[in-house]
């Protein structure tokens, strides 16, 4: 099947934006480039008041797993319906 390439929604034998050093040219939606495809998706991102925002919301959350290890100790061995 090979990779995605999200602005061209279609599949591709290299990965989106692929860099040939031989040719030195750049493999995007199936052909080739001498520079790097930029779309809104690949070159977008956050003010840095909205990342520093992200970041301490982040770190509040506290996330418990358990898992089939945890359960099975947790209940000596067998688990109880």
């Amino acid at each position: 099947m090979g990779y995605y390439h999200a602005p061209f929604r279609n599949w591709y034998p290299l990965p989106y934006n692929h860099f040939d050093p031989q040719t030195q040219r750049y493999f995007y939606g199936g052909q080739w480039g001498a520079a790097p495809y930029e779309t809104i998706t690949n070159i977008s991102q956050p003010l840095p008041q909205a990342a520093t925002l992200a970041q301490a919301q982040r770190t509040d959350i506290v996330i418990v797993r358990g898992g089939f290890g945890s359960s099975y100790h947790s209940h000596g061995g067998f688990i109880h319906s």
